[in-house]
């Protein structure tokens, strides 16, 4: 099967876009410090964004010399062949773009971009070590795919920042991950990298990124109680009541466990609707994207796609609803894995969106067997 291609311009990784670096200012640790800013390419910067000098990948950066750099994977890009990544692979491009501190002070440098996730239900080989869910572009340092960059948020205070000492240069490289995506998709549109550095921060002790994995500082929570005034189960497709061990909102509360209830169908264009709340407040995990998780049953072989609209909402959102995506059962081992978009959260609301068609009478609709997401803990 011949494979087609996503276009790749990071930061609109698509044919068109690119996506812009600015130029990182130097901050003194004293906030009243006069500081002295000239403006240049950033090629010329006092934080220096340019092509890496390493292999032959820097031929992706353009527009270093005469403003903000732009990653360039797609057609528009004279310097390399081709209109963008292959659809359903991994496509690893080690040392691309160099950070250089020109500056009279060692700093340490952090990221932040709006990093697009592998929809849920795409079909990602085992052999990887991601799978829906996870994030789409991952940047890392050189060509050490383990030295991942966090791109949450920016904090030069935190532990994944990396230093840059008075003269020194640190290649970046990413991988994009193009499962699930459309041909010709636009995975960046109008999404800028941001890079800060910062003098006197903390990460010239600690320049090693965290291992993925749970983070101290939080812990795993699941959904506590149903909000009943807000939730309004379905009937089969036919028409017929839902199965009693089915029709239950209480077994979408605590972990997975096997139990689940589903959304069912309503009928005059409404749709099953299930509210959970949690004691513990949802919030943003740092480093991984699996900060909203749903878990759903019945994802076997054959049968026909459950789906369901994932809403949050919370003092984060302004107690109004925002979506996260659509939910579904063909993800991978059940769990639809979403981001939130602010916190705190406190509810979540799941709504029916089963194409009714494809199913039998007996159908029941999308299956929530437990909502999970991470809570903050002192321990």
């Amino acid at each position: 099967m011949k494979r087609r291609n996503v276009l790749a311009a990071l930061g609109t990784l698509s044919a068109c876009g690119a996506l812009t670096v600015g130029s990182g200012a130097f901050t003194s640790v004293k906030a009243d410090r006069a500081v002295s800013v000239s403006v240049a390419g950033d090629s010329n910067a006092f934080l220096r964004l340019a092509p890496c000098k390493i292999g032959d990948n820097g031929k992706y950066v353009t527009n270093a010399d005469s403003g903000a750099m732009n990653l360039d994977l797609s057609s528009t890009n004279d310097n390399v062949g081709g209109s963008g990544v292959n659809t359903e692979a991994l496509s690893v491009f080690h040392n691309v773009f160099e950070i250089c501190n020109l500056g009279s002070q060692s700093v340490c440098v952090d990221f932040a971009a709006d990093v697009p996730v592998i929809p849920n239900g795409a079909d990602v080989p085992d052999r990887y070590g991601f799978e829906d869910g996870d994030l789409a572009v991952v940047f890392y340092r050189g060509a050490n795919r383990s030295a991942q960059i966090n791109v949450d948020n920016l904090d030069t205070d935190r532990l994944g920042a990396f230093p840059l000492d008075v003269g020194d240069c640190q290649c970046i490289g990413f991988e994009v991950r193009a499962f699930g995506f459309d041909t010709g998709e636009d995975l960046f549109a109008d999404t800028d990298l941001a890079i800060t550095a910062k003098a006197g921060s903390s990460c010239a002790n600690e320049p090693v990124d965290p291992v993925e994995g749970e983070d101290p500082l939080l812990r795993k929570t699941y959904a506590s109680s149903v909000v009943d005034s807000e939730t309004d189960l379905g009937t089969k497709k036919n028409g017929n009541p839902l199965d009693s061990s089915r029709a239950d909102p209480t077994a979408a509360l605590g972990k997975e466990n096997g139990e689940f209830v589903s959304l069912g169908r309503k009928g005059l264009g409404r749709k099953g609707q299930l509210v959970v709340k949690f004691e513990d407040e949802l919030v943003k995990r740092p480093f991984n994207t699996d900060v909203l998780n749903v878990e759903t049953t019945n994802g076997r072989d054959g049968y026909p796609e459950e789906k369901a609209l994932i809403e949050v909402a919370g003092p984060g959102t302004g107690r109004s609803y925002e979506e996260v995506g659509v939910a579904t059962s063909k993800a991978t081992n059940g769990t639809n894995t979403f981001e939130l978009p602010a916190a705190p959260i406190t509810k979540v609301r799941l709504t029916d969106q089963t194409e009714w068609s494809k199913h039998s009478g007996n159908a029941d609709g999308f299956d929530v067997d437990a909502v999970g997401g991470w809570t903050e803990t002192s321990t």
